[in-house]
C-alpha cells in the first residue's frame, strides 16, 4: 500500500522553496521533512489557485531535489460561487482531480493518504477543497493568544472547528496542547517543537573568528509585539560601545522607530532565507528577547540558527520550560539588566571546547527530520526511523 501525504498550508510550491523562497519557516520544513521520510512514498503540496491559473497548474508535477522528490498540485473554486450549491461541487470536482493525481502518481495502487493542514488557512483549503481523514493539525504556537492575530473570541470559535474536524493535534506550545486536549472530541496531542537545518550553518563552525573589538549582538527575525521592548532598550542604552544589528522588519508595530534614537542600532531589514548565514557570520552574539509568557511559550527557529552557527546566545526566558528545552546552552535572564550580566559574563568568557560539542549533540536531536519522524511512527505504526 502507497503512503500519501496532502500537505495544506506550505507558503509556496516545492518549486519556488527549492529555487527562489528557501524553506524558511516551520511549515516548509516540515513539508521537505515529509518528502524525505523512507515512510512517506508520495507527498503532494496542495496550493490554492485562481480558475485562470488552474489549468496551467493542476496536474502534479514531479520536483526533485538531492534528498527528496515532491509534487506541487493546485486547487481552486471552478464553479463560482456565486452559483448556489457550487461550494459543495468544488469539493466534489476538486477531490476527484486530487484523487485522480494521487492514482495517476501510484499507477492506480491502492494508497492511504494523510491530509496535513498548517494554521487555519491550512485546514480552511483541506475543509474546502478535501476534508476527507485521517488527518493533522499543525497549530505552531499558540494561535488563541497570539496577539497579531484575530480577537481571542473568534480565534477560539474556529480552533472549535478545526478540532472537530481532525484526528491529530500537534503544536510547538505546551500551552497550546493543554488547551487542545481539554476539547470535546480530543484528537491525540502531540508536542513537536521546532527544528532547524544545520547544515546551512556548517561553513560558519569551520573558522570560530575571534571576538571583534566592537561586540556586535545580532538578531533575525519579524520586530514584532511579542518582542519585550523595554528589556530591549535596557539593554541597548546600557551597552554603547556595543552594535546591535538587526536583519528583519516591523510586523504590526513600530520597533524601529524606537530603537532609532540609539547611535549603536543598525538596521538592515529583510534578510533573504539564504543570506541568513552570511548575516550571523558577521554578528558575535545571537539575541532572542521575547515577552516572558507561558501562554506565548515559544522555542524560537531563530535560536536553533544561532546555535547552528556555533554563537553564544543572549536570551529572554520566556517560560518555565525554555532553558531545559535548550539544555541550558543559552545565556538566559529574565529582565533588561540580567540581559546586561549576561552580555558581560559572555563577552568576557569565550565559549569552551565542551560548549561547542554539547552544541553539536544537541542539535543532531533537533533536526526537522528528529522532530517529525516520531510523529510519523506513532501515526504510521511503523519502527523507529533513522534521523539520517
Amino acid at each position: 500500500m502507497k503512503r500519501i501525504i496532502l500537505y495544506f498550508g506550505a507558503d509556496a510550491s516545492f518549486h519556488e522553496l527549492l529555487h527562489s523562497k528557501g524553506f524558511s519557516r516551520r511549515n516548509s520544513n516540515v513539508l521537505r521533512a515529509l518528502a524525505e521520510s523512507p515512510e512517506i512514498d508520495i507527498t503532494i503540496n496542495v496550493q490554492f489557485t485562481t480558475r485562470h491559473d488552474w489549468k496551467t497548474h493542476h496536474r502534479a508535477k514531479r520536483i526533485e531535489s538531492e534528498n527528496f522528490v515532491g509534487h506541487d498540485i493546485a486547487v481552486t473554486p471552478r464553479i463560482p460561487l456565486s452559483i448556489p450549491g457550487a461550494r459543495l461541487l468544488n469539493r466534489a470536482l476538486m477531490g476527484r482531480h486530487i484523487q485522480k493525481e494521487v492514482n495517476r502518481l501510484t499507477d492506480g495502487a491502492t494508497s492511504k493518504i494523510i491530509s496535513w493542514c498548517y494554521w487555519p488557512k491550512g485546514h480552511d483549503v483541506w475543509n474546502t477543497y478535501w476534508k476527507a481523514g485521517p488527518t493533522i493539525f499543525d497549530a505552531d504556537h499558540n494561535i488563541i493568544d497570539d496577539p497579531h492575530r484575530r480577537p481571542s473570541q473568534k480565534a477560539e470559535q474556529k480552533m472549535n472547528h478545526i478540532m472537530a474536524t481532525v484526528d491529530h493535534f500537534i503544536s510547538s506550545s505546551r500551552y497550546m496542547n493543554e488547551w487542545a486536549e481539554h476539547r470535546g472530541k480530543h484528537p491525540s496531542v502531540h508536542l513537536v517543537l521546532n527544528g532547524v537545518d544545520k547544515e546551512r550553518f556548517t561553513p560558519l563552525k569551520a573558522h570560530q573568528n575571534p571576538r571583534s573589538t566592537t561586540p556586535t549582538i545580532g538578531y533575525v527575525g519579524q520586530l514584532s509585539q511579542w518582542m519585550d521592548l523595554d528589556a530591549l532598550k535596557v539593554l541597548i542604552q546600557s551597552n554603547p560601545s556595543c552594535v546591535f544589528r538587526f536583519a528583519g522588519e516591523n510586523h504590526q508595530t513600530s520597533i524601529t522607530e524606537t530603537l532609532q534614537q540609539f547611535p549603536n542600532v543598525e538596521f538592515l531589514g529583510r534578510v533573504n532565507y539564504s543570506d541568513v548565514p552570511q548575516f550571523l557570520s558577521t554578528v558575535d552574539v545571537g539575541l532572542s528577547v521575547y515577552n516572558t509568557s507561558e501562554r506565548m511559550d515559544v522555542n524560537s527557529m531563530k535560536i536553533y540558527e544561532y546555535l547552528s552557527a556555533h554563537l553564544p546566545v543572549l536570551a529572554l526566558r520566556t517560560h518555565s520550560n525554555f532553558d531545559s528545552d535548550f539544555r541550558g546552552l543559552l545565556h538566559v535572564a529574565d529582565d533588561g539588566q540580567g540581559l546586561c550580566e549576561q552580555l558581560r559574563t559572555i563577552l568576557q568568557t569565550p565559549q569552551s571546547t565542551a560548549w561547542h560539542e554539547s552544541v553539536d549533540s544537541f542539535l543532531e536531536e533537533a533536526s526537522w527530520k528528529a522532530r517529525i519522524y516520531p510523529l510519523l511512527n506513532k501515526i504510521l505504526g511503523t519502527e523507529q526511523l533513522a534521523n539520517s
